[in-house]
């Protein structure tokens, strides 16, 4: 956190900061000090995590301010909270794989793992993995309304689902092969 003590509102670019990140800006400073200070809760401009910013912009509103995704401005865009000096302030950045909850989308290398072999439809399976979004997306295979099932498969490492038209209907997550016996669990 920064402190800095003025000898009035009129603030210049004369800012001097010590070890203790006290600033104190130039000029006589008088007994009617004002003290302003900014805080972020993400360490500055942080793109990855979303944060809070506590003090004043320079329009004098003291109401935090929260990073968050701007779609409207550009597509990915995301409007980062920080304190520039010591007033409260926004920048907007361009989130190169999208923004999700006030904070830039991070890429890591995806795993998923699915145990009936990829799309295989006559095979009850499950899939463990994250999804393009960036979500945990375990699950199983299951059947929908009518013949339809919701088989999950792997996708260049991500977890995905796919729906499939049963030509002989769905049942317990597989569709039923046309030389199959029902047999209920």
């Amino acid at each position: 956190m920064i402190v800095v003590s003025f000898s009035n509102r009129d603030i210049d670019d004369s800012i001097s900061v010590n070890n203790n990140n006290v600033g104190q800006a130039a000029g006589d400073l008088t007994s009617q000090t004002d003290y302003w200070w900014c805080s972020d809760s993400d360490g500055g401009q942080n793109y990855q995590t979303k944060g809070v910013v506590i003090g004043v912009d320079k329009s004098g509103d003291t109401d935090p301010k929260t990073d968050y995704c701007d779609s409207e401005s550009i597509p990915n865009g995301l409007m980062e909270a920080y304190c520039n000096g010591v007033y409260a302030d926004y920048s907007l950045y361009d989130c190169p794989n999208g923004c999700k909850d006030g904070a830039c989308i991070q890429i890591t290398t995806p795993t998923c793992f699915e145990s009936d072999g990829g799309i295989n439809y006559y095979v009850r399976g499950t899939i463990k993995g994250t999804d393009r979004q960036g979500d945990s997306n375990p699950g199983i295979d299951y059947c929908t309304y009518g013949p339809n099932l919701m088989e999950g498969f792997c996708d260049s490492g991500y977890a995905n689902f796919i729906l499939y038209d049963c030509p002989n209907g769905c049942f317990n997550g597989a569709c039923i092969n046309s030389n199959s016996t029902l047999v209920k669990d």
